[in-house]
């Protein structure tokens, strides 16, 4: 049995178990022909192959995931590993005509093959994961080799597949993830854009090196011992131009929650001198999760990467839209914030 590690009680309870990740790396180091068939890829886990791949055949089938839609950063991503893939005779290849949701992965090694089947989808080939899954190994290799075979009259390579026959949407995984945001749906959404005003601010994201949205890469956060703590990448506080912080309907040295135009709510303040710091409350990263996870979930900045003039350019907007509502919740008043990709408007 293989098991995920990260959990305590899978440490204190099954400690003389391999976790599923170090099997998965270390066959997948030693094997000349892999095959894996998964429900679900996500954009860390392509990335892992791309990295690792070396002169393996590799195929990969995807189910589920391309009937509920990739996002364009997936897109990216497995046409360059199914590109890389081609060169060894190996493909990335989606499973038709069936909603497929298994995970099989076989290790064809010198003199042996090896099959797991379990509940670990490809996300889990690395450390980090707070879900428990557990996968077994199978000595029916012979029922193995079929499914793949079957996979394989009922597949189509990734490379072959047009835009228009999958779903494309912008799903921001980031901020699904975050403990200080609310999740709500589309009927909220829109009541709460038939309660907008007509004040709207249109707020620039500033490039700045070492702030804003690169605060990351500034000195960092002062310890009471002198050092200095390392900021998040996604920590994130935008300077906004006084134009705007003057306007007397602007937001200042006051608590409010925000709607997102995908359907996210978190609280937000303004501080400083004439309240020109936009923020997000408590973990400066959320407001940072939400405008860098759209970059990041549209393909056009990666996870460490400074945000340039390119990047927003790629992305066809450098403004997000603070707009007042009428509506208020727990007391504090709800504005919307949008920030629409270029495709979007």
């Amino acid at each position: 049995m293989l098991f995920s590690m990260d959990n305590p009680f899978s440490m204190r309870y099954l400690r003389e178990y391999s976790s599923f990740p170090a099997t998965f790396q270390k066959h997948f180091r030693d094997s000349f022909c892999i095959n894996i068939a998964i429900g679900y890829v996500s954009s860390s886990s392509i990335e892992w192959l791309i990295a690792n791949t070396k002169k393996q055949k590799i195929n990969l089938f995807i189910g589920q995931h391309f009937y509920e839609g990739l996002t364009p950063l997936h897109v990216k991503l497995l046409k360059k590993l199914c590109l890389m893939l081609n060169e060894e005779n190996g493909d990335v290849r989606v499973i038709r005509g069936l909603r497929y949701h298994g995970k099989v992965y076989q290790f064809n090694l010198d003199n042996q093959s090896r099959c797991y089947v379990g509940s670990s989808n490809l996300n889990d080939i690395t450390e980090g994961h707070e879900s428990f899954e557990v996968n077994a190994e199978v000595n029916d290799i012979e029922g193995c080799n079929k499914l793949f075979q079957m996979l394989q009259s009922h597949s189509k390579s990734f490379n072959d597949v047009k835009e228009d026959e999958f779903k494309l949407v912008s799903k921001n995984i980031l901020m699904s993830q975050h403990r200080d945001v609310m999740k709500v749906d589309i009927n909220y959404i829109d009541d709460i854009k038939n309660k907008t005003t007509d004040n709207v601010f249109e707020i620039e994201l500033k490039t700045s090196e070492k702030s804003n949205l690169n605060i990351f890469n500034g000195t960092g956060r002062k310890r009471k011992d002198g050092s200095f703590q390392p900021r998040s990448w996604y920590e994130a506080e935008i300077i906004v131009s006084r134009t705007i912080t003057g306007n007397e309907a602007y937001p200042k040295g006051v608590e409010f929650y925000v709607v997102t135009d995908d359907g996210y709510k978190f609280i937000c303040t303004t501080s400083g001198s004439n309240n020109k710091n936009f923020r997000s409350v408590g973990k400066l990263g959320v407001l940072g999760y939400w405008i860098k996870g759209k970059l990041v979930s549209y393909g056009v900045l990666e996870e460490g990467q400074l945000l340039t003039n390119e990047v927003l350019e790629e992305y066809g907007n450098k403004f997000i839209r603070l707009i007042e509502t009428s509506e208020s919740y727990g007391g504090l008043p709800v504005w919307y914030l949008e920030y629409k990709f270029k495709g979007d408007f």
